[in-house]
């Protein structure tokens, strides 16, 4: 974390000097932009980009998701294919928090216009509530695991903007492939008996299908403790309406 504050510190000291230096005080060199894509699924995604140079901005954008049972399920239960591991994850909650520093490259005759270019870091800290579910003499039964996740990548977007008025602006990322990598720890307090431990202990196995992830666990009669670390990966996508000042 103290990483990302030393580089927005940078981002943002050199983005005052050079728009001093090349920009008149007239010109609107700020936009702030709303990605409605992320609303679909309950999620709110916003960015600031500001210009520092004649087709170079820097930005940073945040992104908030309130814990609640895993979006877009049917797309994750197609990238593991492993019916154990995502039937774990059926009734689980998960809430994000990020933020993702950028810089913009654009392509056209000047910034805020036309196909652009972005290298960017994000840090993403995300909570996950997960019923991890065992069969004892013949009933379903479950522990449910918490905790937190902390991921921090990096990668590179590509996209398009349009202006549409003297003012609003259409934002397209098209995509924005990224890789890093992860660490956290989940537990879950309940009184178990050996033959439940063993239990848990199956259903625990079902996680080696997850991609990118290494783990390990402990189960005792007090509860469950799970470590993980390993890759991160993800897409960046969005289509955002944006407000220049």
């Amino acid at each position: 974390m103290k990483k990302i504050i030393l580089i927005l510190l940078c981002i943002f000291f050199t983005s005052n000097v050079l728009s001093q230096e090349e920009k008149p005080e007239s010109v609107k060199n700020n936009m702030v932009k709303l990605n409605v894509l992320p609303l679909t699924f309950g999620s709110i995604s916003a960015d600031y980009e500001r210009v520092i140079s004649s087709k170079t901005t820097i930005g940073l954008n945040l992104t908030l998701m309130p814990k609640r049972k895993t979006p877009m399920l049917g797309i994750f239960e197609s990238l593991i294919d492993d019916e154990a591991a995502t039937n774990q994850f059926k009734n689980a909650k998960i809430g994000t928090f990020s933020v993702s520093p950028q810089v913009r490259f654009y392509l056209g005759k000047s910034a805020y216009r036309g196909f652009y270019v972005a290298p960017f870091l994000r840090y993403a800290s995300h909570s996950l509530e997960i019923p991890v579910e065992y069969i004892y003499e013949n009933q379903e039964e479950s522990v449910v695991i918490d905790g937190s996740i902390n991921a921090f990548s990096g990668g590179i977007a590509l996209g398009a903007q349009w202006q549409l008025s003297e003012k609003i602006y259409l934002d397209w990322t098209i995509v924005g492939p990224l890789y890093g990598g992860h660490k956290g720890t989940l537990s879950g307090q309940k009184n178990l008996n050996p033959e439940e431990v063993h239990e848990i202990e199956q259903a625990l196995n079902d996680f080696e299908g997850l991609p990118f992830v290494d783990y390990t666990h402990e189960v005792n009669d007090n509860g469950v403790i799970v470590d993980t670390k390993g890759g991160w990966a993800g897409l960046r996508i969005g289509l955002a309406v944006g407000y220049r000042f």
